[in-house]
């Protein structure tokens, strides 16, 4: 059983409503709601958001370099082609949201959430990703080469062609999930949790041919 610590957060109605539309240099807001924001385009460096409700609101096509999220709650937004090189993600929880080619290598992620959301096309390469559970999330052709993955569920993924080459595993549950073409190595697979009705799957991962 992995543990994840869930975001540390007051009640709705204490938090402050946000009404800007830019994300700046160095900038951080704490203690607010983001409902209905569109922040697409942003660029910034060094910006974070944290203790935060965010709901219906956008960011994609954003470039904000060392970004960090901390004690964030995400419903039903969008972050398609944003891109979070050497991000810092600390008890968040992300859901229903669309993230297709979500951008996040290079960087940190820990208690960390993904649930429902579509993420295919994603990148995670180089990031340390610890005490994490992707949960019904569509993650085809999404890309963790040079990840290093500690605690780390995917529970009822779509794991499709994903790229997983060069990662580091430790206490890593895949099953139930579709692992069907990923990309992965042997011994990485000893470090891998599955369950009984994904053993055809890992034969085939292994190249052993069963008449």
């Amino acid at each position: 059983m992995i543990k994840i610590l869930k975001p540390l957060l007051p009640k709705l109605d204490s938090l402050k409503e946000l009404d800007i539309f830019e994300i700046i240099d160095d900038s951080l807001f704490e203690t607010v709601s983001i409902t209905d924001i569109d922040f697409s385009d942003n660029q910034s460096e060094d910006a974070g958001i944290e203790t935060a409700y965010i709901k219906n609101s956008t960011f994609n096509n954003c470039m904000l370099k060392d970004f960090k999220l901390v004690d964030v709650f995400i419903d039903r937004s969008n972050m398609i082609n944003t891109n979070l090189e050497s991000g810092y993600l600390n008890r968040v929880e992300i859901q229903a949201s669309r993230l297709t080619g979500l951008q996040l290598t290079n960087g940190i992620l820990r208690d960390v959430v993904f649930k429902e959301n579509k993420m295919d096309l994603a990148l995670f390469r180089f990031t340390k990703i610890k005490n994490a559970c992707f949960d019904n999330c569509n993650l085809t052709d999404s890309d963790f080469q040079n990840a290093d993955l500690e605690n780390v569920m995917f529970r009822n993924c779509n794991l499709s062609n994903v790229q997983f080459s060069q990662a580091k595993f430790k206490n890593v549950d895949v099953s139930g999930s579709n692992i069907e073409s990923i990309k992965i190595g042997h011994e990485q697979l000893k470090s891998v949790t599955i369950d009984y009705s994904q053993t055809t799957q890992v034969v085939q991962l292994l190249g052993i041919r069963i008449k």
